[in-house]
């Protein structure tokens, strides 16, 4: 199972839908995917409604509860959210990394991937998923107050990293992109010019269409509307470059 989180301490940049889509790109594709809500809001748990394990919560991967888990390919498995309250309280946060570490080996057979959403804060669900997953995503706003958090999101994964070696940054996904806004298309530039390296090669433009999915709880390739269209297409080829960075077949 490999593990791949979406995380940015700047909130309102778009984690939860860009997450909940991912879990239903994977699951297209004949994969079995476990899928993770460690933000208290559980927005992408709403649009996974019909997914959830009500059975286990994501609060128990914590705890030194027995979790035991199943999926059949080409099915999303969502832990229930809720509870995650208390481990923001836990002051032991190595515990908290070795339960949630030990939890991932357990099921790692009965998964091809996990998909984890994370909240727009320093959170210690946040911190401890960085430091067990395999893959991070920093989806990022293309403007000058939400790049300067961004920045210093990349800073703080090089740490992580330094205790997580197996953790590979694929960058900042630029999201939620207005194309026709003068500043956000400098602002863009300016971004590859100094982070080229650090960004993917891709973009998800703003559109109605995207949230108008997630209100209904469905994924964006089952509205049928062209705008819809339009951006299931420019969605799955940032998760096409995703995949094939994973390795993920």
């Amino acid at each position: 199972m490999k593990t791949l989180v979406f995380s940015n301490q700047k909130g309102g940049v778009g984690k939860s839908i860009l997450a909940y889509n991912m879990a239903h790109y994977f699951a297209n594709r004949g994969l079995r995917v476990l899928f993770l809500d460690a933000d208290q809001q559980a927005n992408s748990s709403s649009s996974l409604v019909s997914h959830l394990n009500q059975e286990v919560r994501v609060a128990d991967l914590f705890s030194s509860k027995a979790v035991s888990l199943q999926c059949e390919p080409g099915s999303i498995c969502a832990l229930a959210p809720g509870a995650l309250s208390v481990i923001e309280r836990d002051p032991d946060d190595k515990g908290l990394v070795d339960a949630l570490s030990t939890h991932l080996r357990s099921v790692n057979d009965a998964f091809d991937v996990a998909v984890v959403d994370t909240p727009g804060s320093n959170s210690k669900a946040a911190n401890a998923f960085l430091f067990t997953a395999n893959y991070i995503v920093v989806p990022a706003i293309v403007d000058s107050y939400s790049m300067d958090v961004s920045i210093n999101m990349l800073k703080r994964i090089k740490k992580v990293q330094q205790f997580n070696t197996t953790l590979v940054n694929l960058g900042l996904l630029p999201n939620l992109f207005d194309a026709v806004a003068p500043s956000q298309r400098d602002d863009l530039k300016q971004l590859l010019l100094h982070y080229k390296d650090y960004v993917l090669p891709a973009k998800i433009s703003k559109r109605t269409a995207f949230r108008d999915a997630a209100s209904t709880a469905e994924s964006i390739w089952m509205i049928q509307k062209s705008s819809a269209r339009l951006a299931a297409r420019e969605m799955e080829k940032a998760f096409d470059l995703i995949r094939v960075r994973m390795g993920v077949a």
